[in-house]
């Protein structure tokens, strides 16, 4: 069954976060941040970890270095080189590398 939170932490205060408040996780420098509406967190596990326990839920891993809730996407666009950029509800931009575009095709349907 899928976890509807995962732990968080920002200035030492620890929560748990609801995955369906999260927009898309993101590794940078062995670090793992967790991006919400408005704010950003961290979270000790990798994205590997994550990727094994979000198996069955609305999150794909769409480069390298990023998993993305896709009920978070607002709209995509194909983009240059058989990758896709996607515009989420919060208006920022994801690149969806050419590897993983199949993936995001197959969870949306298209």
């Amino acid at each position: 069954t899928q976890e509807e939170s995962i732990p968080v932490f920002k200035e030492k205060k620890i929560k748990q976060l609801s995955l369906n408040d999260i927009f898309y996780f993101e590794a940078v420098d062995n670090k793992t941040f967790v991006y919400s509406a408005t704010d950003v967190y961290q979270t000790n596990l990798k994205l590997y970890e994550l990727e094994v326990r979000l198996t069955n839920s609305y999150f794909i891993r769409t480069s390298k270095s990023l998993i993305l809730n896709v009920m978070k996407i607002e709209h995509v666009t194909p983009a240059f080189n058989s990758r896709f950029e996607a515009e989420l509800e919060n208006k920022e931009k994801i690149i969806i590398s050419r590897k993983f575009a199949p993936l995001l095709k197959k969870k949306l349907g298209i």
